[in-house]
């Protein structure tokens, strides 16, 4: 009964030794030196933004700048002087229709309608259109190394421990090595 006892104990002990022979460097424990037998990089990925430069085509409108105070006007209330033209010539035929003041104003508002859609046209053509140069970011995922997975052997067990640089398979490096 104490060997069964003992042996369990043994396997219980060696279990948990194996169990957390996976060790930093870092800390209190037994200080030895023990032989490399390999060397494993492990790489996380992070995400940065990117800059992606690309040409593109901007157009601006070449439509005559408002100086006078009447230009202002007529721009401002009815859009521009084609506009206003087309104000007056729908009020003026609906007048000689004989309609009413109420016939009248929906004939101005057409004819407002009419001289700013034939304003717009023309002055669609007239555009300074200049190719710039635009910067925008992308998000791309790129890979890093974060540590070297050494295995290290005591001949006895084998631990895996985290390290900054990569030494050597056959090199002995400084361990220290705790059982929990």
């Amino acid at each position: 009964m104490k060997n069964l006892i003992l042996i369990t104990g043994l396997l219980l002990v060696s279990t948990n030794v194996f169990a957390n022979s996976y060790y930093d460097g870092y800390g209190g424990g037994n200080n030895t030196q023990m032989e490399v037998v390999g060397v494993q990089p492990v790489y996380k990925s992070r995400a940065v933004q990117v800059p992606v430069q690309f040409d593109e085509e901007v157009c601006y409108s070449m439509r005559r700048n408002s100086q006078g105070v009447l230009e202002k006007v007529v721009d401002g209330g009815f859009g521009s002087t084609r506009g206003l033209v087309g104000t007056a010539a729908g009020v003026a035929i609906v007048d000689e229709l004989g309609g009413n003041d109420a016939a009248k104003i929906i004939g101005g508002l057409l004819g407002n309608k009419i001289g700013n859609n034939m304003d717009n046209k023309r002055n669609q053509s007239r555009q300074r259109c200049e190719i710039t140069t635009v910067t925008k970011y992308e998000r791309k995922y790129e890979e890093f190394l974060d540590y070297y997975l050494v295995s290290v052997t005591d001949d006895v067990n084998e631990y895996k421990i985290k390290r900054n640089r990569a030494p050597n398979v056959g090199e002995y490096i400084r361990v220290n090595v705790k059982v929990w």
